[in-house]
């Protein structure tokens, strides 16, 4: 019973987290607005590249996906609605892989999985990191979560699973992919 409890109580967490990110009227994590800029920045380079100033690095970058993300989602939300739904999509998604993480590292103890669950969800997923608004390291650590429950499920990676996993990481951040390659 205290399993279920503990199981309850970790996603009533993360529901009034992710439903606080989209209820407030503008999300203030620090890095955050320059990210939806850059995504900005992207989306005018891409659709006309002889207006701009700047150009894209003709190789993979790390943090790629932090103005991509921004960049995506800009064209049907405004600037802060953008803000508001990576944040809650942000948490949401840490949320889930640190819940896969911690089932995947104890499945035959509810009461443990959830213990874990928490640990790595209040240590990596509603971190500092994330306050900050450390786009491009929370996507990574995201990644780095749901990979490592993957791998822990199901004890060995495909070659090709392990490149795109590894691709995806160094896209997001160089520190994530650094030590999911360790």
């Amino acid at each position: 019973m205290a399993a279920h409890a503990f199981g309850v109580a970790y996603g009533v967490a993360a529901a009034l987290l992710v439903g606080l990110a989209l209820a407030v009227p503008a999300i203030y994590l620090v890095d955050l607005p320059a990210w939806v800029y850059s995504g900005a920045l992207l989306r005018a380079e891409l659709a006309d590249a002889t207006s701009t100033p700047w150009h894209l690095a003709a190789w993979p970058v790390p943090n790629t996906l932090a103005t991509l993300a921004p960049a995506l989602v800009l064209g049907a939300l405004g600037p802060e609605a953008t803000g508001r739904a990576l944040a809650a999509a942000l948490l949401a998604a840490g949320f889930a892989a640190a819940w896969a993480l911690g089932r995947a590292a104890a499945p035959d103890e509810p009461a443990d999985a959830a213990a874990r669950a928490c640990v790595a969800a209040a240590c990596l997923v509603a971190s500092a990191s994330f306050w900050n608004g450390y786009l491009g390291f929370q996507i990574g650590v995201v990644l780095a979560l749901a990979l490592a429950a993957r791998w822990r499920r199901r004890g060995r990676l495909s070659p090709a699973g392990v490149l795109v996993a590894s691709l995806a990481l160094f896209l997001a951040h160089a520190v994530p992919f650094a030590v999911a390659a360790l």
